[in-house]
C-alpha cells in the first residue's frame, strides 16, 4: 500500500492535532484547582459524566439539570460559577437551585479540589482514546486503502475521535462545544455506515450506493436543531439523549451484523476480520467488566470511569483488520486465548471446590495452612490440566474453528513421509491424499513443473483454466493460498521464489470455506512439499541425463564398431 500525499488529509490531521493539544492543555488546567464537584457545560447543564467519589454523584442524579443559581445568586453563564468556586476554598458547601424535568429543586454540594485521581480516569481516557482513534483513522487513509470498509472505518473513527478530543474542552473554556455537539449527532451515522460496509459491503449497500451515506443527512438535521437550541436546556437535553440513543442503536446493529457474518461468513477474509474485531471488543470490554464488578464489590469505591482507557483497543483492532492482508495468525491467537481461558476456569473451579471440601482440615492444619494453596494448585495442575489439555484443545478446535483433524500430528506425519520419498509419484500421492482426507474438497489437482521448465507458468492455457490464472499469479506473487471462483483455493509451492507446483482445490464438500487452520495446513504442506518435489524433480533430471548419456555412449560405441568393421 503506497502512502497518499493528500494535502486535505494532512490539513485535517494538523487541525485534529491542534484540537488535541488545546484540549489537553485545557484539561490539565483543572488539576490543582477547586471545582463544584460536578462538570458543567457552557449552557449551564450538568454533564452526564462524573466519578463515584464525587459528592454530587452520591447525593442523587443531577445530570442534565440546569444550574439556575448558586447561593441565591443567578448564574449568567457557566464561567460565572467557575469564578465563584475559585474564590472559595475546597470543601466549601454551595447551595444550588437546579431546573430539570419540569421542576426546580435545591441541592447543597461541597466544592472539591480536582486532582490526578480525578483527571486520569476522566480526561485521561478521553485523551488516550481520542488520539488512538485519530491515529488509526489517518493511518487507514494515509496508507491508501480505497475499498468500502476502509472508507467506512476511517470516517467513523474520525468522527468518534473528534467527539472524544473535543470532550477535553467540553467543561471549560468551551472553545469546541459546538464541534463536540456536531460530532455527537453524527455518531450514529458513522456506526450505521461502518455496519453496512464492514467486514464487507452488504448487498443493500452494493445495490444502493447512497445507503451508507443516508444516515449522515439525518445526523446533519439533528445537528442543525442541536446547534440552534444549544443554550436552551430542554432542546439540548432532548437532542443529546436522542443522539446517544441513536448511537446505541447503531452499535447494536453493528454487533448484530458482525454476529451474522461470524455464523454465515461470505468469505475467509470477512470471517478473519470479524475475528479481529471480536478480539478488540474483548480487550476493550474485559477491563470494563472487571472494573464494574470491582465497583459493585467495593460499594462504588472503584472508579468505573477508568474503563474508558481500554476503549483504545477497539480502533486498533479495526485498523489491523482493515490494513492487514494476511490474517492467518488470528486463529492461532484465538486458539491459545480460548484454551487458556478454559484451563483457567477449570483451575478456579477445582481450587474453589477443593478449598470448600477440605475447609475443616485446613483450619486444623496449623502451620501447614499457608502452604495449602500451593499444594492444591500443584495437585490440580497434575490431575486436571495435563489430562484435559489436549482434549480441551480439540474441543476448542472443533467448536470455534471447525477443525476435524489434529493439525500438529497431521503435519508431523506428512513431513516424515515427504522427507522419506525420493520419487515424484509418491510425493504427489501423499500431498493429494493428506489434503483429501483432512479437508474433504470436491476436487484436488496438483500441477508440477515439467522437467524442461524452471517453474510453472501461470499463463499456460494448456494446464491452467482461464478463471484460475489471476489467482495462481497472485498466489505466486504473494506466496500464500488464494481464493478461486466457487470457494476453491490455489496453493503455491515455491522454492526460492520459483513456482514448482500449484495445488488447486475445489469447494469443500461440507459447504464451508477454507478457514485459517486449513490455509495454515496447506501453507505448511506447500513449504514441505515444494522442497520434496524439487528434490524428486532433481533426481528425475539426473536420471534423464544418465539415460541420455548412456544412450549417447551406446550410439557412439555402435558408430565406432561400424567404422572399425
Amino acid at each position: 500500500m503506497a502512502p497518499r500525499r493528500d494535502p486535505l488529509l494532512l490539513l485535517a490531521g494538523a487541525i485534529l492535532c491542534a484540537i488535541a493539544v488545546a484540549g489537553a492543555a485545557s484539561s490539565l488546567g483543572w488539576v490543582g484547582r477547586p471545582f463544584p464537584g460536578f462538570l458543567l457545560l457552557a449552557n449551564r447543564v450538568v454533564a452526564s459524566a462524573g466519578l463515584a467519589h464525587w459528592p454530587a454523584v452520591r447525593g442523587g442524579a443531577i445530570y442534565q439539570h440546569q444550574v439556575v443559581a448558586a447561593d441565591g445568586r443567578p448564574l449568567a453563564d457557566a464561567a460565572a460559577l467557575a469564578r465563584q468556586v475559585a474564590e472559595r476554598r475546597a470543601g466549601t458547601p454551595i447551595r444550588y437551585r437546579l431546573a430539570g424535568h419540569g421542576r426546580d429543586e435545591e441541592r447543597t454540594i461541597e466544592t472539591r479540589l480536582f486532582g490526578w485521581r480525578d483527571y486520569l480516569p476522566l480526561f485521561g481516557s478521553y485523551l488516550v482514546c481520542g488520539i488512538g482513534l485519530a491515529t488509526v483513522a489517518f493511518a487507514i487513509r494515509f496508507l491508501g486503502r480505497r475499498d468500502a470498509p476502509a472508507h467506512g472505518a476511517s470516517l467513523t473513527l474520525g468522527i468518534v475521535s473528534i467527539w472524544a478530543l473535543t470532550a477535553l474542552d467540553l467543561y471549560g473554556p468551551y472553545r469546541f462545544f459546538r464541534i463536540h455537539v456536531l460530532a455527537e449527532c453524527l455518531l450514529f451515522a458513522g456506526a450505521l455506515h461502518f455496519a453496512l460496509v464492514f467486514p464487507f459491503p452488504r448487498a443493500a449497500a452494493l445495490r444502493h450506493r447512497w445507503l451508507p451515506w443516508a444516515p449522515y443527512a439525518l445526523g446533519g438535521a439533528l445537528a442543525a436543531v442541536a446547534e440552534v437550541g444549544l443554550y436552551d436546556p430542554a432542546i439540548y437535553t432532548a437532542t443529546h439523549r436522542l443522539a446517544i440513543a441513536s448511537f446505541g442503536i447503531g452499535l447494536v446493529l453493528l454487533l448484530a451484523l458482525q454476529l451474522d457474518c461470524w455464523f454465515r461468513p461470505p468469505s475467509f477474509e470477512a470471517r478473519q476480520r470479524v475475528k479481529v474485531l471480536a478480539i478488540g471488543i474483548g480487550l476493550a470490554v474485559a477491563p470494563q467488566v472487571l472494573l464494574s464488578l470491582g465497583s459493585a464489590a467495593t460499594g462504588g469505591r472503584a472508579s468505573e470511569n477508568a474503563m474508558g482507557w481500554s476503549g483504545v483497543f477497539f480502533p486498533l483492532a479495526i485498523g489491523y483488520a482493515v490494513l492487514r492482508q494476511d490474517l492467518l495468525e488470528v486463529d492461532a491467537f484465538l486458539r491459545r486465548s480460548l484454551n487458556y481461558a478454559l484451563l483457567s476456569g477449570f483451575v478456579a473451579l477445582g481450587y474453589g471446590g477443593t478449598v470448600v471440601s477440605f475447609e475443616s482440615w485446613l483450619r486444623d492444619a496449623g502451620p501447614l495452612v499457608r502452604f495449602a494453596p500451593a499444594f492444591v494448585v500443584a495437585g490440580l495442575s497434575a490431575v486436571v490440566l495435563l489430562p484435559l489439555r489436549d482434549r480441551l484443545q480439540a474441543l476448542v478446535d472443533r467448536t470455534f474453528f471447525r477443525s476435524a483433524y489434529d493439525f500438529r500430528r497431521l503435519v508431523e506425519t506428512t513431513a516424515a513421509r515427504l522427507a522419506a520419498a525420493t520419487a515424484l509419484e509418491p510425493i504427489v500421492a501423499e500431498v493429494r491424499g493428506t489434503v483429501s482426507e483432512a479437508l474433504r474438497p470436491e476436487s484436488v489437482e496438483l500441477l508440477v513443473r515439467r522437467l524442461d521448465e524452471t517453474e510453472v507458468d501461470p499463463d499456460d492455457a494448456s494446464r491452467i483454466a482461464p478463471e484460475a490464472r489471476d489467482a495462481v499469479a497472485r498466489a505466486r506473487r504473494i506466496g500464500r493460498p488464494q481464493d478461486l471462483a466457487g470457494h476453491g483455493l490455489a496453493v503455491p509451492f515455491l522454492v526460492e521464489g520459483r513456482l514448482v507446483a500449484v495445488l488447486r482445490l475445489g469447494r469443500r464438500l461440507s459447504g464451508r470455506f477454507y478457514g485459517g487452520d486449513d490455509r495454515a495446513l496447506l501453507q505448511t504442506l506447500a513449504n514441505q512439499g515444494a522442497v520434496a518435489l524439487e528434490n524428486a524433480l532433481a533426481w528425475e533430471e539426473l536420471r534423464a541425463l544418465n539415460r541420455d548419456l548412456e544412450q549417447k555412449v551406446d550410439e557412439r560405441t555402435a558408430a565406432l564398431r561400424a567404422a572399425m568393421s
